[in-house]
């Protein structure tokens, strides 16, 4: 299957410079990728498995262990979406069918139909900070304009949408529980791999709801959540920053857009391998060949290439309420300076 991908225009000499840098980091290896994928999956199982016995036995303290565990659990399941997002991508192994085995694995994991998600996932990455389609793929932004002209309901459903507290208690299970288990593409294989998606889940946690008595689940449901919280904050904040820049279609350009609308996060070490270091965003989109276990080294030897804006986890909740394309400011802006704007 081939994905959409991004149309490349000739790039200025500083972009160019950084592409060709990155090629030297585009080949992934079985002797690298194996590895990550058995451990990061069987810790993963290990752990989730351990927290739904401990909450199973007597005593405060045993419940308070399994909850630490359960969200170690969910960390994890962020770096085995990454593995999903990368094999995705065809990056994850030389292997074709070895990536869609690996994905489709753990796609059954983080609740996300694995062709789907990429098919979705490559539109994004051609699209990303175009105004005119920015909810392909990413969190939707309307120009304040935009917003203006909306129905009375629409803004109330807008607001809604973008509030910080729905991106932090209703996105993360909204995402994995519901919306994953709708395809709203009109391609075949988007809708197949939906669907035996389904019918997998379906078979594989039905009797675990069944079985296993009810704190137990919870502590599936909370690794879920973890993970889910985890990566609507990470995917957010790496194009939702207030120095980041949209164009419409006539004026968007890919180069410009991996420059100057994808974050670097600066995270400690122990926090990128959690996170897969996607907090490398910059170097991701420019091209998403590179597996995630090359981009600490791509980012030593040629991050300084990519004029990324670099951020920290301090900078991740103030962005939160950025919600509007403010076009006489080529700026986003909270809800509450659209007035002050004068858009």
């Amino acid at each position: 299957m081939k994905y959409p991908t991004p149309s490349i225009s000739t790039p200025p000499q500083t972009t160019l410079t950084a592409r060709q840098a990155l090629k030297a980091f585009e080949t992934p290896t079985l002797a690298e990728s194996l590895p990550i994928a058995l451990g990061t999956l069987g810790l993963y199982l290990g752990y989730l498995i351990l927290a739904i016995g401990l909450v199973q036995q007597p005593g405060i303290l045993a419940k308070l262990a399994a909850v630490a565990v359960a969200v170690l659990a969910g960390m994890l399941l962020v770096r085995v979406f990454i593995i999903q997002h990368d094999c995705g991508h065809g990056s994850f192994t030389p292997s074709p069918k070895l990536n869609r085995a690996i994905g489709r694995i753990a796609s059954g994991l983080t609740l996300t139909p694995f062709q789907s998600w990429a098919m979705g996932h490559n539109q994004h990455h051609a699209n990303f900070a175009n105004l005119h389609k920015a909810s392909v793929g990413e969190v939707e932004l309307l120009s304040a304009k935009k917003y203006q002209s909306l129905s009375v309901f629409k803004r109330f459903y807008y607001r809604f949408y973008r509030h910080p507290l729905t991106l932090i208690f209703i996105a993360p299970y909204y995402l994995f529980l519901l919306r994953y288990r709708l395809e709203t593409e009109t391609y075949a294989a988007a809708k197949k791999s939906t669907y035996l998606t389904n019918l997998g889940l379906l078979a594989l946690y039905a009797p675990a709801a069944y079985w296993l008595p009810w704190q137990g689940f919870a502590m599936i449901m909370l690794a879920w959540y973890v993970a889910g919280l985890i990566g609507v904050l990470l995917f957010y904040i790496q194009h939702n920053y207030p120095q980041t820049k949209y164009h419409p279609k006539t004026t968007w350009n890919f180069e410009r857009a991996c420059a100057e609308s994808c974050s670097y996060l600066v995270l400690l070490n122990w926090l990128n391998w959690f996170s897969g270091n996607i907090a490398y965003h910059h170097l991701h989109h420019l091209s998403s060949k590179v597996p995630f276990y090359r981009l600490t080294g791509a980012q030593a030897a040629m991050g300084h290439l990519v004029p990324a804006t670099r951020l920290t986890l301090a900078d991740v909740l103030p962005a939160l309420h950025l919600a509007l394309w403010s076009e006489k400011q080529q700026r986003i802006i909270p809800f509450s300076e659209m007035l002050l704007a004068g858009e």
